[in-house]
This record gives structure tokens, C-alpha cells and sequence, in this order.
């Protein structure tokens, strides 16, 4: 688990990698980004699509490299709370709500 375990509720982003995730690292969130790296895994989808599911959110990346992939959501503002676990071969991150904002939830992939 990375970030803020306290982050229940939010949107819901998942993406799928090619077996399952032993760890997670990386800086978490810096400014207005939240970046992510998963050692020796790589991503069977692509993050781009993530970005249409919060309007916070002004782009998603993911870079499958030698090392594993290493993902970049980038945001309008200072990046929210969030909190990043493995899910078998699944990462799952949710983003903090915004105050008064209704929570959005991604579909299934």
C-alpha cells in the first residue's frame, strides 16, 4: 500500500499488468502529480483512458521500461489524497473526493 491509507472513498482507477504485483514505490504524490513505479511488472493497459474519469485530472502515462512500469497521473491542481494497493495482478489507486463533489467510480476493466 502507497499514499494515505485513510482514502476510502473516490475514484476508483485500475489497470492491469502482466502478473501479479509484489511491491509499489515511488515519490507518491509531488505537486500537481501522483507518480507511481511497479518493479518487474509491466501494464497490459494503457493510462491514458484514466484521465477521462476524474475532470480533476489532466493526463494519465504509463511507462512499461526494463525495470517495470512506472505510472504518471497528472493533475489540473495539487494532486488529492490518494491510496495505491495491489489487487493480484491488479493496481488499483483511489483518488481522495473533493469536498461536496459526488464520488465517480471506474468501470471494471
Amino acid at each position: 500500500v502507497l499514499g494515505n491509507p485513510n482514502v476510502r472513498v473516490g475514484t476508483t482507477l485500475r489497470l492491469r499488468m502482466d502478473g501479479p504485483i509484489g511491491a509499489l514505490q515511488g515519490p507518491g504524490a509531488r505537486g500537481a502529480a501522483i507518480v507511481l513505479t511497479l518493479p518487474g511488472r509491466h501494464s497490459l493497459d494503457m493510462a491514458a483512458p484514466l484521465a477521462h474519469l476524474d475532470a480533476r485530472m489532466a493526463g494519465a502515462a504509463i511507462m512499461n521500461r526494463a525495470a517495470g512500469a512506472e505510472l504518471t497521473l497528472r493533475f489540473h491542481a495539487a494532486a488529492p489524497p490518494f491510496v495505491a494497493r495491489a489487487r493480484g495482478n491488479t493496481l488499483e489507486i483511489v483518488l481522495a473526493a473533493t469536498p461536496g463533489a459526488p464520488a465517480m467510480r471506474a468501470a471494471r476493466r
